[in-house]
């Protein structure tokens, strides 16, 4: 769409300002004689006068320009910059798996979280693989910092991720320094508990908790969390163990499944 110009000049005095450039070129060719300099350079002095505003809009279109441009290159970069960052921090988490899989003696199948999912109440998120891949139900699911969860529904080409934030999610656990064993369940995303151990039991605030292998599902020592709290002042029989969850669990995107879980459960056993 066409933009219209300011105007700077009311109508009436463009057309004195035409009269004057008539009159200026008039008088220019009109004559020679000596008696008519005077008036002639008047006139051309208030010419002069009256165009600086045809001028100043010229320049003003001009700066117009100028910003708009400016605009748009200034919208241009900020694109590009977020999408190197983006590309930046993709790459540091692919880096962050890759040290992880160097280091673990299992076998994995990368997979990419593309939804979330509440199915039957049961706290998902959707990877973009499935039995195509060889994947089945129950198989144990990690990103580089810990365990995150389980396979829960496998289609061909998706599958459904029990998270261990969902209320119904329990993992059999040890910490790691004193072997002492229990149970992990969710409080929230930032919250775990580790239940079922015995007062008096050697667990200090620092401690690292890792899986326990005592049940086939989950290989030994995939990391949980980290002991935040410890307590021995509530009834009954057991400690109050708050854990830090090893894994953020509001930034899941590439995760990885574990495959070939007996071959790693021999491996990783004493």
């Amino acid at each position: 769409m066409r933009r219209r110009l300011p105007t700077l000049l009311p109508p009436r005095e463009y057309t004195i300002l035409a009269l004057l450039v008539f009159l200026a070129v008039a008088l220019t060719t009109s004559s020679t004689r000596t008696s008519m300099d005077g008036p002639r350079l008047a006139v051309l002095a208030i010419v002069a006068k009256a165009a600086r505003p045809v001028a100043a809009l010229e320049q003003w279109v001009e700066l117009g320009r100028e910003n708009a441009e400016l605009r748009r290159i200034n919208a241009q970069l900020v694109l590009e910059n977020a999408v190197l960052a983006e590309a930046k921090a993709e790459n540091e988490r692919l880096r962050a798996l890759l040290a992880f899989t160097s280091q673990a003696p299992l076998s994995f199948v990368p997979a990419r979280v593309v939804g979330t999912s509440t199915q039957g109440f049961v706290n998902c998120v959707i990877l973009d693989v499935g039995s195509s891949r060889g994947l089945r139900k129950n198989m144990p699911v990690v990103c580089a910092e810990g365990l995150v969860g389980k396979l829960y529904t496998v289609g061909r080409d998706q599958s459904l991720a029990q998270l261990l934030t969902d209320r119904n999610a329990r993992v059999s656990a040890r910490v790691q320094r004193s072997r002492v064993t229990g149970i992990v369940r969710s409080v929230h995303a930032n919250l775990f508990l580790l239940e079922q151990v015995p007062k008096r039991a050697d667990v200090r605030v620092g401690d690292v908790v890792v899986t326990s292998g005592l049940t086939p599902m989950f290989p030994p020592g995939l990391r949980i969390g980290t002991v935040s709290a410890v307590s021995e002042e509530t009834p009954g029989l057991f400690m109050t163990i708050a854990l830090q969850p090893a894994a953020d669990f509001s930034r899941l995107e590439e995760l990885l499944v574990v495959r070939a879980l007996a071959e790693a459960n021999r491996a990783l056993q004493p």
